[in-house]
């Protein structure tokens, strides 16, 4: 059996708005509209947010407060609508500026923040910064951020325990590796 036209095109662009590099890493799906009477209808608002790894919740407020009207986001059917005909280079200069505030490192220029309370930290490069002040600083108080703990990559033994004290579980003398490799083996 031959599949044709099994892959689905999906316009993706940079999520750092001045980076031209076809090659970028982070990357976002290109804001859809679609034109309705008196709204604007947002179709991949959400794609947009689990690329940006940002709550759904966050990007209608600040579309609303800086666009000045009404955003309401339809859990349903994953569509944001906004109260008045905008064209999508407002839409994507609003989002931009968002993304430059918000989500991107001051330093390093990567989409790899974690929140806490009113300060902001990279993963990537560890610079740690407060938020700009802004109507939505709060939400970022009070929203969870989806995995947005720092992963710890190292244990830490508790002040009052020296390392000489600690018992490792496998024997590292060399008779005892042999012995290993050779169970391996086996």
């Amino acid at each position: 059996m031959i599949y044709k036209n099994l892959f689905i095109h999906i316009m993706l662009r940079n999520i750092q708005p001045k980076n031209n590099d076809a090659f970028y890493r982070y990357k976002m799906p290109v804001l859809e509209i679609k034109k309705n009477c008196k709204n604007t209808i947002l179709l991949n608002l959400s794609e947009i947010s689990k690329s940006l790894n940002c709550p759904i919740i966050i990007i209608p407020k600040y579309l609303s407060i800086t666009l000045g009207t009404i955003v309401k986001h339809n859990k349903k059917d994953n569509t944001t609508i906004i109260k008045g005909i905008f064209n999508t280079d407002s839409l994507n200069s609003a989002l931009d500026t968002f993304i430059e505030l918000f989500i991107l490192c001051k330093k390093c220029k990567y989409p790899e923040l974690f929140y806490e309370k009113n300060n902001a930290r990279c993963q990537s490069c560890g610079e740690y910064f407060k938020l700009p002040s802004h109507k939505i600083t709060k939400l970022f108080e009070t929203k969870s951020l989806i995995n947005n703990k720092p992963k710890e990559e190292f244990t830490v033994l508790p002040e009052n325990i020296d390392e000489e004290e600690v018992v490792w579980y496998s024997d590292t003398s060399k008779k005892a590796m042999i012995e290993r490799r050779n169970e391996f083996l086996k």
